[in-house]
């Protein structure tokens, strides 16, 4: 097939442009062409440079040209899919989770933050005065936009929610953040809730390869939403642990509540005011297309924690404030010496119904009364 990538330089789109030539389709990408990644796949194929956020400049790119499929990962969604209406067979357009109520703004929903293990049909994001809310919505009108144009017939509509992306491209904010610390020697690290929460990711080729499924299967995707995601999900806690083991750096991990991790919360992926929990279900990419992982979420995180360590230019540039994150770190010191015997506290002994089932040790023993 003839396939047009919008944004194809970005995160995942060198990998879903080598996952396409796989598969034996002809490939052109349309970016804005500020700069061209040294990948040898994207010199392999035609570029068009234009802005896709705006129909004037996208229309005069495209000009007449037809495409069998439109794969959008960039610009305004409901730019590209009102442009390339009656264009394209097949459109395939790429968002996020910020379409799920509570995503980015956790108090607009009861009970508090995003449904655990959302699913395809769980509840949106609705219309707020706040700059998350507005966000969220546009992400929701993105989404909805292509799905209408399918339904009117201007192609066969399919859309992909990206969780959290990860690897050599991306922006990687928590591991960026997390290695600054072990890069100034920090040996202690607060992590906001005990690094309790947990977030869907989707390693790039992962997700690339997630495309490429959508296009083997025609006959079930039009008209269908599916949300991506590795098959191994971890707590950030497991997270930050698989991350400093990639660099070799051994560092205490200090769990305070959120409001007390103010220093840290540059490690939350997306903000205190957002969901502490992003769970999504994954089982309609799974059963109808057959998903699984074809890259290890460990291996692609040790690689591109190696390549940050290798790279410190690549950390961020603004560093975190260590003396307020000391002072957190100093009142739970305090804290814990005041307490006589924090141990036997946090895990009382000589408690009978911390077990509810009996264990007799002579035959037909009373169970003990609880």
């Amino acid at each position: 097939m003839n396939v047009l990538v919008i944004g194809g330089t970005g995160p995942t789109g060198p990998d879903i442009v080598t996952e396409l030539l796989a598969r034996g389709h002809e490939v052109t990408v349309l970016h804005r062409g500020l700069h061209e990644p040294p990948d040898d796949v994207l010199a392999a194929v035609r570029h068009i440079h234009a802005d896709p956020h705006f129909a004037e400049t996208l229309s005069a790119a495209v000009a007449d040209t037809t495409f069998d499929t439109v794969v959008a990962t960039y610009g305004r969604m409901r730019v590209s899919a009102a442009v390339l209406a009656g264009r394209c067979e097949r459109f395939i357009g790429v968002g996020g989770n910020p379409v799920h109520a509570g995503h980015l703004d956790r108090c607009t929903t009861t009970p508090t933050g995003m449904r655990l293990l959302a699913h395809e049909e769980s509840p949106k994001a609705s219309a707020g005065s706040s700059d998350r809310a507005r966000f969220a919505m546009r992400v929701r009108e993105a989404e909805e936009s292509v799905l209408e144009q399918g339904a009117r017939g201007a192609f066969a509509a399919t859309y992909l929610r990206y969780p959290i992306i990860y690897g050599r491209r991306s922006m990687l904010r928590f591991e960026r953040s997390l290695l600054s610390r072990a890069r100034a020697g920090r040996r202690r690290i607060l992590l906001p809730d005990g690094g309790l929460s947990a977030y869907s990711r989707l390693a790039e080729r992962n997700a690339a390869h997630l495309v490429g499924l959508v296009l083997d299967h025609p006959e079930v995707t039009a008209g269908r939403v599916y949300q991506g995601g590795d098959d191994e999900v971890y707590s950030t806690l497991q997270w930050t642990e698989l991350c400093l083991a990639a660099i070799g750096f051994e560092a205490e991990l200090v769990g305070l509540p959120l409001a007390m991790c103010r220093a840290s919360w540059d490690l939350l992926p997306t903000g205190p005011a957002a969901s502490q929990h992003t769970l999504i279900d994954t089982s309609r990419a799974r059963q109808e297309l057959g998903y699984t992982d074809v890259v290890r979420p460990a291996d692609v995180l040790a690689e591109a924690c190696q390549r940050l360590w290798a790279e410190p230019g690549e950390l961020t540039d603004s560093p975190p404030d260590f003396a307020a994150e000391d002072d957190a770190i100093a009142g739970y010191d305090r804290l814990l010496a005041e307490l006589a015997d924090p141990d036997a506290q946090l895990a009382p002994t000589g408690d009978p119904r911390w077990h509810p089932y009996a264990h007799p040790r002579t035959p037909h023993q009373a169970a003990a009364k609880p």
